[in-house]
């Protein structure tokens, strides 16, 4: 995938993502998403919230325009209190 083609599509999540108002705040700042290269980081304070970013996520890779560039692998890693599961 292009990278301007790319750019456009992790753009729809971050702007659904938004609309949930869910994240934690670091640093005087309100985080719900980190994004490097093809990676996205979905940052919640409960695994409620996590759930409901996944959600959001599957519901916009579902859609027919996106589902053409759907995310081929994921991985799910959840850290509680500095312990990974």
């Amino acid at each position: 995938m292009s990278p301007a083609i790319f750019n456009v599509f992790v753009n729809v999540f971050i702007l659904h993502l938004k609309t949930l108002n869910v994240g934690c705040h670091v640093s005087g700042m309100f985080l719900r998403c980190l994004l490097y290269a093809d990676e996205i980081i979905l940052i919640s304070p409960s695994v409620i919230g996590l759930q409901e970013m996944l959600d959001k996520c599957h519901e916009i890779s579902d859609r027919p325009i996106l589902s053409l560039y759907s995310l081929m692998f994921v991985n799910v890693t959840v850290w509680l209190l500095g312990k990974n599961f």
